[in-house]
């Protein structure tokens, strides 16, 4: 054997020690939500539309969970934000509203989709078959004239107490952003 090739095995040989010694730090499971909106035919949102809450943000709860009025707070100042940066008005009286905005957050026990229909006479269903898991928001756009639902989304997010708060903090705003940039105008 010549010095080159016992130089060269050492050098593959360590560095193949090496390589298998490497150790990578467990990576956190990155948070991942799904969103979904469904829309009356021919709904359309424009510039200058003008939105006020229908009422305060509904928790449907088995009680043994909860969500701090701060966070319900900061969850509807963010969405009115991010409504106004998109050319939105946000009144404060239904009577003078385009449409009407209503929230509704599930902790605990799933939500059928037949009774979210049947609780809040929601219209258009996504399917019967579908279930609302625990830390769902469901948001909804309300026409004052039919009072019908003219658009309304879902995503889960409230879903892990043990999370720092501005990790939670973070999620709510991810979704309420999600959330907003659907209704952009066109």
């Amino acid at each position: 054997m010549t010095p080159s090739f016992l130089k060269t095995a050492c050098v593959v040989l360590s560095a193949l020690l090496l390589w298998g010694c490497v150790s990578q730090a467990p990576q956190e499971p990155r948070y991942t939500s799904s969103f979904i909106s469904v829309s009356e035919p021919g709904f359309v949102l424009a510039p200058g539309d003008r939105f006020a809450w229908f009422a305060p943000a509904e928790v449907i709860s088995d009680g043994e969970h909860s969500l701090g009025e701060k966070t319900i707070e900061h969850l509807r100042e963010r969405f009115e934000q991010r409504m106004t940066e998109q050319g939105f008005q946000m009144v404060g009286s239904t009577d003078s509203a385009d449409y009407w905005i209503s929230a509704v957050i599930i902790l605990g026990d799933a939500v059928s989709e037949q009774e979210l229909v049947q609780r809040y006479d929601i219209a258009p269903a996504l399917s019967n078959l579908a279930n609302y898991e625990a830390g769902t928001l469901v948001m909804r756009l309300v026409s004052p004239l039919g009072r019908r639902t003219q658009w309304r989304g879902a995503m889960e997010l409230f879903t892990d107490p043990s999370l720092k708060a501005e990790e939670r903090q973070r999620r709510v705003d991810y979704a309420v952003d999600t959330f907003a940039r659907h209704l952009s105008p066109k």
